[in-house]
């Protein structure tokens, strides 16, 4: 198997467990008990994009790596993220919303981003996409309200 065969099934699995933290990400406030998937989730996704950027670093260009490593950065505050939500006593509170926020938002520019550019759009139509998504989802995060339990069971 080529590197550039190991590092595309490392991406997969990048994208795969990327796919299950922003599903889970999406409930985790009203489902804490999925917390353990939704972490998880976030650890694996960066364990697969730097073994996936490891098979095939020495095919990488510079550029490329200072991408990566500014993905992989981004990647590893995402995991931190969530586990300041962990840390709340209350995950129902605004605060809350903000940690898992930040993910999910993240998340949704990342396959957004990873489709255009497979679309061959030009790069800056992506970035100008992508900066869009995280600022909308950024001050939209701002506007969620704590979840009450008792008034989901009213509606």
């Amino acid at each position: 198997m080529s590197a550039g065969s190991v590092s595309a099934t490392f991406i997969a699995l990048h994208a795969a467990t990327a796919g299950m933290a922003l599903i889970s990400g999406l409930f985790v406030r009203r489902r804490p008990r999925w917390f353990a998937t939704y972490y998880w989730s976030l650890v694996a996704m960066v364990v697969f994009l730097v073994a996936g950027i490891a098979a095939d670093i020495g095919a990488r260009q510079p550029g490329v790596l200072v991408i990566d490593a500014a993905l992989v950065a981004l990647a590893g505050f995402m995991v931190w993220r969530a586990e300041q939500f962990r840390r709340l006593a209350d995950h129902r509170s605004q605060r809350s919303a903000e940690h898992v926020g930040f993910t999910v938002v993240a998340l949704v520019d990342a396959f957004v981003v990873v489709t255009l550019v497979g679309l061959g759009l030009p790069g800056w139509l992506v970035a100008v996409v992508g900066a869009g998504i995280a600022i909308i989802g950024h001050l939209g995060i701002a506007t969620v309200q704590p979840h009450d339990p008792q008034r989901a069971q009213e509606s």
